[in-house]
């Protein structure tokens, strides 16, 4: 009987062990530039270490804003830009983040920014 609960509480810690190994964590999140081609144009999105980002068009910068890391979730403040409504400056966005194969992905939790939404949901970002 001993060896059985001894099975049962080893079976039941590696469960756990492994539920949470593959939990994102906001260490995992990555940073750099990635790029998708949305509505017939490329975008790049690039992310620092110090929370901020910044959008791009070739050369040209669309959005700067604020980024932060929850676990497997991903707030975005748009700051500025010439892409940014002026309704829009410093309302939040919510995504939960995956990151594999080299590609960004991000899926909506709660945002009323439209055209953010739908850039960042448009497909996979891939890393530059």
């Amino acid at each position: 009987m001993l060896r059985v609960k001894t099975c049962l509480a080893v079976v039941a810690v590696l469960s756990l062990w492994l539920g949470l190994s593959n939990l994102a964590r906001a260490e995992d999140f990555p940073k750099g530039k990635f790029a998708i081609t949305f509505d017939g144009m490329t975008i790049s999105i690039k992310f620092d270490d110090k929370g901020k980002y910044r959008v791009y068009h070739e050369n040209d910068v669309l959005v700067e804003g604020s980024y932060k890391i929850t676990k497997d979730q991903i707030e975005f403040k748009d700051e500025k830009g010439p892409a940014v409504a002026p309704a829009d400056v410093g309302k939040p966005g919510k995504y939960k983040w995956k990151f594999g194969d080299k590609k960004l992905t991000f899926s909506k939790i709660e945002d009323e920014v439209m055209n953010r939404s739908h850039a960042l949901t448009a497909g996979p970002w891939a890393k530059e």
